[in-house]
């Protein structure tokens, strides 16, 4: 009974180690059953161990069959680009880390691998220690800030991938025989050195190849910026462009306001009321081209929107767009936060309401409100289905899940950066996100 509770928790913690690293810091997606097919999968597990102590099959099989079934199951059971190969390869570091732990506690407590192997308490310390380790990193992660840059799977290119797969696999296979050869003997000097030397070269790896990572990740991250803060100010100038245009075209209707009162009077008392119908529309069609499309209160976002309606709404006569609101002249956000956190927003609303096939009007609401120094942004937008949401997080049913989601963590992390909150509505034909920013109204 002992051995089959042992090899349960084994699997367990190998479920857990793999969710932590998949789903904590790679951020794949899970699927909406996720936990219930993990657990599920216990007793699954568990009956399998039972079947190979009655019929007395050899238990160290359930190594490799906890460790594939594990590894197959999470891959399953997720979301995301190069599930796959991340999911194995992710299996591989775990085991890295694993046997690099195994050597450091054997040097501690002064054991050899057969006396590590016979103990059933502390072979489990030996595997689930990486939880330990894996959480650390986790918290870290969230203490830095490093969601946009840091294990974003999406963004490392399949060159890295295989590199960094090739690297965990030369590692392992030089680590393993080093650590059994190793850990045969005791009080060996030589052997707690070699030992403790693999087992830290293993770690030095593993921290030079997350390193890597997040170089890549940042130079990705950072050329994305500089582009949205190029669109930014080739959008500003045609913003301001217009406005000058529109300007003088304002001076223009103002000066020839006198004349076209004569028209109309003259018009009125010929009784021509067709010229004078058609008239007033001429003039109403000038008045319309004079009008900014949407004042938010702020340049920066009247740029954003005013751009993406131009461009992503032209061909779209029965798009309506509703503002509420305006946005405080004086406020922390910057220039560029500001341009990320509408840009994302905006161009989501408007491409979900453009996948609706129906000819009536899709109105686009934005309400923005003042609660003291807090920021209330409420968008809400008709879609063509339910959007699936769990745990607060959006699955996207984008094909460039790439880029959808770089935008959605830019905006999330704007939100944390101000310690605010964001939540996300979906019914069958509506969605809304709601957005509270915290102090920044100055």
């Amino acid at each position: 009974m002992e051995s089959i509770l042992f090899w349960i928790i084994m699997y367990i913690s190998e479920i857990l180690k793999l969710s932590i690293v998949l789903l904590y810091l790679l951020e794949y997606k899970p699927t909406e059953k996720y936990w219930s097919i993990m657990l599920g999968s216990v007793p699954v597990f568990g009956s399998i161990t039972i079947i190979t102590f009655i019929f007395n099959l050899n238990e160290y099989y359930l190594t490799y069959l906890l460790g594939s079934f594990a590894t197959l199951l999470v891959i399953i059971c997720i979301r995301g680009k190069k599930k796959i190969i991340i999911g194995i390869l992710s299996f591989l570091l775990i085991c890295l880390v694993d046997m690099a732990l195994t050597g450091l506690v054997a040097i501690f407590i002064n054991y050899t691998i057969e006396m590590i192997l016979d103990n059933i308490y502390v072979s489990i310390l030996c595997n689930t220690l990486s939880i330990l380790v894996l959480m650390v990193i986790k918290m870290v992660k969230k203490l830095l800030k490093m969601n946009q840059m840091i294990l974003s799977y999406y963004i490392l290119p399949g060159r890295y991938i295989i590199m960094a797969f090739l690297g965990v696999l030369g590692v392992g296979l030089y680590i393993a025989p080093v650590h059994i050869l190793g850990l045969l003997k005791l009080d060996d000097r030589m052997r707690n050195i070699i030992v403790f030397g693999i087992s830290l070269s293993g770690l030095t790896f593993l921290a030079f190849l997350g390193l890597l990572i997040i170089i890549n990740n940042s130079k990705v991250y950072y050329k994305e910026l500089s582009d949205l803060n190029t669109k930014l100010i080739i959008q500003q100038k045609n913003y301001y462009k217009a406005l000058i245009e529109k300007e003088v075209e304002t001076r223009k209707f103002r000066h020839d306001i006198k004349n076209h009162m004569y028209c109309l009077t003259h018009l009125s008392e010929q009784k021509e009321y067709d010229k004078l119908n058609a008239y007033l529309k001429e003039i109403n069609m000038v008045s319309e081209k004079l009008i900014i499309n949407i004042y938010t209160g702020n340049d920066i976002v009247n740029t954003i929107l005013n751009h993406i309606i131009n461009d992503s709404c032209k061909d779209e006569k029965n798009i309506e767009i509703k503002w509420f609101g305006l946005i405080p002249e004086k406020i922390k956000l910057s220039s560029m936060e500001l341009c990320i956190l509408f840009s994302n927003l905006f161009s989501n609303a408007v491409e979900a309401s453009n996948k609706i096939d129906n000819e009536d009007i899709k109105v686009i609401t934005v309400k923005v409100r003042n609660l003291d120094s807090n920021l209330l942004i409420i968008i809400t937008n008709p879609i063509k289905e339910k959007v699936n949401i769990i745990n607060n997080k959006l699955m996207t049913s984008k094909k460039d899940v790439t880029r959808h989601g770089f935008g959605t963590l830019n905006i999330e992390n704007i939100v944390e950066k101000y310690n605010g909150s964001i939540k996300y509505f979906s019914t069958h034909n509506e969605f809304s996100v709601e957005i509270i920013l915290d102090g920044i109204v100055l």
